[in-house]
């Protein structure tokens, strides 16, 4: 098990982050829910439900405090990846976007740095 800490700074962000891609995955099992006779078909759901469950555990390991944290990065990189790089390129859209306040660009921009240097710093960036 190879542990990576998790900087105070960004502790809120990426929590908002794996949230985020937890409501995706949930999203998937709902979207999924719609189609004709799904009921007959519930193999369907095993990949769907199994990714859930892999963001939802990284909920977990990522807890709800804001104080600096560590996570099994063997067993969570790629959800975390995931949720990170999608969170990026929002942040990334909301900084370009001409009604988006100077406070608010500037205050995105330094979450953008530090989720881009905790991404460098532990050699998640890449994904390798």
């Amino acid at each position: 098990m190879t542990r990576i800490p998790i900087p105070a700074q960004i502790m809120s962000a990426v929590r908002c982050a794996v949230l985020a891609e937890l409501g995706n995955a949930a999203a998937d099992i709902e979207q999924s829910s719609v189609g004709c006779n799904m009921e007959n078909r519930p193999e369907d759901y095993g990949a769907l439900l199994e990714e859930f469950d892999t963001v939802r555990a990284l909920l977990d390991a990522v807890g709800w405090s804001d104080a600096e944290g560590a996570i099994d990065v063997e067993r969570h990189r790629r959800p975390l990846l995931s949720a990170l790089e999608n969170w990026l390129r929002n942040d990334r859209y909301f900084v370009a976007d001409p009604a988006t306040s100077p406070a608010s660009r500037e205050e995105t921009e330094r979450e953008i740095d530090g989720i881009e240097g905790f991404l460098s710093a532990t050699g998640l960036n890449g994904g390798q």
